[in-house]
Formats: structure tokens, C-alpha cells, sequence
């Protein structure tokens, strides 16, 4: 569990040139509301009320110093998860109040501390091994041994490599709106943009339905018939995200440079 696979696919066709596996991390941070735990193998270290969960995130982060080295990409460890739509209360004031069931009892964020990892250079067909130590609790004999263990872990898992999924089959999927709530909330937004008081609104859903196979089977059927630049899993223990997207959200890089790019934008670029 709390583990990862991020890779990409160019133009539908090409694999970008890295790929990215975090082996389980030690390190989770979950937030639930206001209410920010800390867990370490699995045990509850940390316990916080804050009145900001990002801030209190960004508070964390900032406590490590990793150095940039140039044989690496600009991503080689941190914190690795999701923001899920309800940390809007936390920047919007005026949802800050918002009451909505939590049917699936997932936590508002989930980040793992990534540490461990392996980056695959699809380019030179080299797979770099990392390990983040704190200098003052570890050696650097410590870290050698760590990552001589995960050599050897690499080398096992090839033994065993594991048999191509058979076709994934489903049942019909059951929505959470259902047609005749969806269609009256569609209803509703015309309404309110008429008025003025919104501009643009997504009305989504939740479809579901009993799912046999393994989540990472699902992936594999995923990167197939949908190959997109940015292709994600993660193994959250009790919840597996899986998904792709055609396009970058929101990048910062080492020289502090943000790159924006919605699909959807009100606003054009430059």
C-alpha cells in the first residue's frame, strides 16, 4: 500500500521519457475538514486542528532540503497524492460552511511522503534507484543498504512476473444522481446564469458498479485505450485512484516558474 506509478504517453504514441514507480512510503498525511493526521507504517503519530490544511501542508514541505542534480528530472520525491474538490472550503470563504455528505468516507487530501522510488529513462533505458535519508538521523552506509535492498527486490519481481489480465468485464454502471436529478439540476444552472449569478458550472456524477479485477488490471486496460500524456495510479491501501489526463493543470518548476494550462480556461494565455 501508498505506493504509485506516474508515466506518460506523447501524441497517443510515444512514451515520454520518464516513468516513475513510488515503492511504499513510510510517511502519509490525510486530512479530514480541519483536522490533519500524520501516520507512520500505518499508526497514527500525529494529530492536528488547524485552521489551514494547505498552509499547514506547505509548512511541512518546506522542512526539506533536497539537493538538484542534473542526471535527474526535475521530480524525484516529495509528496506525492490527491486535493479532492472539497479543499475549495479552504480557499473560498464563503464555502467554508458548505455541509455535504461524505458517502465514500475518503479523506479530503491524501499525500504520501515519497522517499523511495525508481525513475525509468525510457530514453538511455536506465532505471535510477533513489533514497531520501535525513542527514542527521541516518549514514550514508544506511542509505547504500536501502538501496542495494531494492536492487535485489527488482531483480525478484522479474522471477515473477505476473500473466497479461483477461478482458475486464463489468456490470451496467448505477448512477448517484440518477437522469431526472441530473436533468433539474441542469435546470437550476440555466437559472442561476440567467440571473447572473454564475458564469460557468460542471454538473458531474458518480457512477459505480462491482468491480472483480485487480485495480491494477484496470490501468493496463486504461493506458490502452486511452493513452494520455499524464497517466497516474495510486495504491492508497483502502481507496486505488486510476487515471489519465490529456493536459497539466498547474506546474511549478526548479526555477520557480508556473505553468497553467486548464482545458477549460476564461481567460486567454500570455
Amino acid at each position: 500500500p501508498y505506493s504509485y506509478f506516474l508515466e506518460s504517453v506523447q501524441g497517443g504514441e510515444k512514451w515520454g521519457r520518464y516513468s516513475f514507480i513510488g515503492l511504499t512510503a513510510e510517511t502519509v498525511i490525510k486530512v479530514y475538514d480541519y483536522e490533519v493526521r500524520v501516520e507512520k507504517n500505518g499508526v497514527l503519530v500525529d494529530q492536528y486542528e488547524v485552521e489551514d490544511p494547505l498552509a499547514w501542508i506547505e509548512n511541512y514541505q518546506n522542512q526539506f532540503n533536497v539537493p538538484k542534480l542534473d542526471d535527474l528530472p526535475d521530480f524525484n520525491g516529495g509528496l506525492v497524492g490527491y486535493f479532492g474538490y472539497e479543499i475549495i472550503r479552504y480557499i473560498e470563504p464563503k464555502l467554508a460552511n458548505i455541509d455535504k455528505t461524505d458517502e465514500l468516507n475518503v479523506a479530503d487530501i491524501l499525500l504520501m511522503v515519497s522517499n523511495d522510488l525508481l525513475v525509468v529513462d525510457n530514453l538511455s533505458s536506465k532505471v535510477h534507484i533513489i533514497t531520501h535519508i535525513n542527514p542527521d538521523e541516518s549514514t550514508y552506509e544506511d542509505a547504500l543498504l536501502k538501496l542495494n535492498l531494492i536492487e535485489g527486490n527488482i531483480k525478484k519481481s522479474f522471477q515473477h512476473a505476473p500473466s497479461p489480465p483477461a478482458g475486464i468485464q463489468t456490470d451496467d454502471f448505477v448512477s448517484s444522481f440518477g437522469k431526472n436529478n441530473f436533468m433539474k439540476t441542469v435546470e437550476d444552472i440555466q437559472r442561476y446564469i440567467i440571473s447572473g449569478d454564475v458564469m460557468q458550472v460542471v454538473p458531474s456524477q458518480r457512477l459505480s458498479c462491482p468491480f472483480k479485477a485487480k485495480p491494477i488490471d484496470l490501468y493496463r486496460q486504461l493506458r490502452i485505450l486511452n493513452p494520455s500524456p499524464y497517466m497516474y495510479f495510486l495504491n492508497l491501501d483502502d481507496v486505488t485512484i486510476v487515471g489519465s489526463s490529456p493536459e497539466i493543470l498547474t506546474r511549478v518548476d526548479n526555477n520557480n516558474i508556473a505553468t497553467v494550462r486548464p482545458i477549460a480556461g476564461t481567460r486567454s494565455r500570455g
